[in-house]
C-alpha cells in the first residue's frame, strides 16, 4: 500500500477563504479545494455517517440533519468526529467509500490504496486550516 509519509499536501489555499460566524454562535469556513478532493470528502462524509449513526454514535446536536440538507458543504465536527472513532470503525468508514481512491484521493478503477494514515493526515491538516 502506497503511503504519502511526508508528501502530502492538502493543496488548499487560505487566499480568498472567508470564516464567518453566527449569532447563535456558529462558525463557518469557506475555501476553494480541487474537484479530487471534494469528491472525496463528499464520498467520505456519506461513509462517516453510516458508521457513526449505525454504530449509535451519538452526533452533534443536528449533524445527521445537516449532512443530508447542506449539498456542496461539509460538517467539520463529522469529519473530525473520525479522528476519535476505533480503528475498526475507521476501516469500516475506509471500505464504506463508493469509490477507489490513491494516495492523492483521485478516484481510480483499481483497488483503493488509501489507508487510514492517509485521512487521518487529511483531517489534520485540514482542521490547521480554520
Amino acid at each position: 500500500m502506497k503511503q504519502f509519509e511526508n508528501e502530502y499536501e492538502t493543496q488548499l489555499s487560505v487566499q480568498g477563504s472567508i470564516l464567518y460566524g453566527t449569532i447563535s454562535g456558529a462558525l463557518g469556513f469557506i475555501t476553494k479545494m480541487s474537484p479530487k478532493l471534494f469528491g472525496f470528502l463528499s464520498d467520505f462524509q456519506k461513509s462517516l455517517a453510516t458508521v457513526v449513526n449505525g454504530a449509535g454514535i451519538k452526533p452533534h446536536h443536528h449533524q445527521t440533519e445537516y449532512t443530508r440538507s447542506n449539498k456542496g458543504f461539509f460538517d467539520g465536527n463529522l469529519i473530525k468526529s473520525f479522528l476519535k472513532l476505533p480503528v475498526s470503525d475507521m476501516e469500516s468508514v475506509i471500505k464504506g467509500l463508493k469509490g477507489s481512491y490513491n494516495c492523492e484521493f483521485q478516484i481510480i478503477l483499481e483497488q483503493s490504496e488509501i489507508g487510514i494514515k492517509d485521512v487521518i493526515n487529511l483531517i489534520e491538516d485540514l482542521t490547521r486550516l480554520y
